[in-house]
């Protein structure tokens, strides 16, 4: 009896302190990845194609995370922190940060070499 007493303690403690559900993270198959400038902001970017399940992940989890923040990570480090404003549909999508032109280019040549991991993490809004 007592341990059950705890266990359902815990659960309600638990349910209590940590009342947001947990972050969702995608790890995102890359079919292209190019840099470029960006024709409005003139900065460098990198545009990224993602492969077919991907591309189906992400617009999932995008259509059902509008206003969410969302994280991009390459290497684990994160490059961008949007907020989700509308879904990602067509599986292409574009990073921008403060890369120099050099970056951008050895960053897209890494994604496009399967060599450095990208990921793609939300924090579902409350």
């Amino acid at each position: 009896m007592t341990l059950l007493r705890h266990i359902a303690a815990a659960i309600l403690i638990g349910g209590w302190l940590c009342p947001f559900a947990a972050a969702e993270t995608l790890l995102l198959d890359i079919k292209q990845a190019t840099s470029k400038i960006d024709e409005h902001s003139r900065e460098p970017v990198i545009e990224v194609v993602l492969g077919d399940e991907s591309a189906r992940r992400v617009a999932d989890v995008t259509t059902k995370n509008i206003g969410a923040q969302a994280e991009i990570r390459i290497d684990g480090d994160a490059v961008l922190k949007p907020v989700i404003r509308e879904p990602l549909l067509h599986g292409t999508f574009m990073i921008s940060g403060r890369f120099s032109r050099q970056q951008a280019d050895a960053i897209a040549k890494r994604l496009a070499a399967h060599t450095a991991k990208l990921e793609f993490v939300v924090q579902p809004a409350n």
